[in-house]
C-alpha cells in the first residue's frame, strides 16, 4: 500500500503542499535515454535484449502499457558534437534505431542536443515536453531498465490521481527507485537543476512530503555495462518460456 515518507529535515524554507498541485487529469511518461553510455562503452539503448527487442524500445512499450496520457522519449543528437569521437557504426546504429525502432510507436521524441552537459540538460528537455503537452505531472522511467513493468509505473501514476503531491516514488523492498512522478508545479524547479543531478535534488527539498508506493519486488537495475547486460540476457533466457536451466531453447 502507497505510504507517506517523512525525512528527518526540510530543505526547502517555502515548500510546497498538496493543495497547490495540479488536477492530476494528464500524466504522461518521460524515457531518459540521452546518456552517453561510457561505462557500456557503446550506444546501449540499442542493444537487443532476450527477445531481439531493442532496450529502448522495451522500456517504451513498458511505458505506452501503463495507461499513461502519453509518453515523452529523450534521446541523443544523431549528429553533431554528441558523435565526435564516436566510432561510425555506432553512429549508423544510432540512426537507424532513432529511425526504424520507435517509428511505430505513438511516443513523442526529444532530441537533446546538450546532452554532453548532463543528465539534468535532459530533464530540462523533458520538462519542455511536458509544458508543451499540458502534463499535469511528469512520470520519470531509465532508458536502460528493461526489467521495469508496466503494474509498477501504472501504480505510481494511480496513487498520485488518488492523491496530489509533489513527488510519487517507487519503493522496492524499502529501496527507493524508478519510476519517480514530479507534479507539474515543479517543473521550474527540474528546468534549474543542474550538472548530472538530475532530478534528486528537488526529490530531496520535497522528501518530507514524498509519497512511496511500495512494490514487493527487486528494483530494476540499470545495464550500464557489459557484465550487467550480458548478466541480464543469461537470467532473462534462462526464465523465458520454452528454455531449459541452461537457457538453451
Amino acid at each position: 500500500m502507497p505510504t507517506s515518507e517523512r525525512g528527518t529535515s526540510r530543505v526547502s524554507d517555502t515548500p510546497m503542499d498538496a493543495a497547490s498541485c495540479a488536477r492530476p487529469t494528464s500524466v504522461w511518461a518521460v524515457v531518459l535515454a540521452a546518456g552517453r553510455a561510457q561505462r557500456m562503452g557503446r550506444w546501449k539503448q540499442w542493444l537487443p535484449l532476450e527477445d531481439g527487442v531493442p532496450m529502448l524500445r522495451r522500456v517504451c512499450l513498458t511505458a505506452l502499457d501503463s495507461g499513461l496520457a502519453g509518453v515523452l522519449v529523450v534521446i541523443p543528437p544523431a549528429h553533431g558534437v554528441y558523435a565526435r569521437g564516436a566510432d561510425p557504426e555506432a553512429t549508423v546504429g544510432r540512426e537507424v534505431f532513432t529511425a526504424d525502432a520507435l517509428a511505430d510507436l505513438p511516443v513523442r521524441l526529444h532530441v537533446n542536443e546538450r546532452a554532453l552537459a548532463g543528465q539534468s540538460t535532459s530533464v530540462h528537455e523533458a520538462v519542455l515536453g511536458l509544458q508543451q503537452v499540458r502534463a499535469s505531472a511528469g512520470l520519470f522511467l531509465l532508458g536502460d531498465q528493461p526489467a521495469l513493468r508496466a503494474p509498477w509505473v501504472a501504480a505510481v501514476a494511480e496513487q498520485y490521481r488518488a492523491k496530489p503531491g509533489p513527488v510519487v516514488q517507487a519503493r522496492y523492498r524499502g529501496r527507493w527507485g524508478h519510476p519517480v512522478l514530479f507534479d507539474g508545479a515543479l517543473f521550474a524547479e527540474l528546468s534549474a537543476c543542474e550538472g548530472d543531478e538530475g532530478g534528486r535534488a528537488v526529490i530531496l527539498r520535497y522528501r518530507e512530503q514524498r509519497c512511496a508506493v511500495d512494490i514487493d519486488a527487486e528494483p530494476p537495475l540499470d545495464l550500464d555495462t557489459p557484465q550487467e547486460y550480458e548478466r541480464y540476457l543469461r537470467d532473462h533466457r534462462a526464465s523465458a518460456p520454452g528454455s531449459d536451466a541452461t537457457g538453451t531453447p
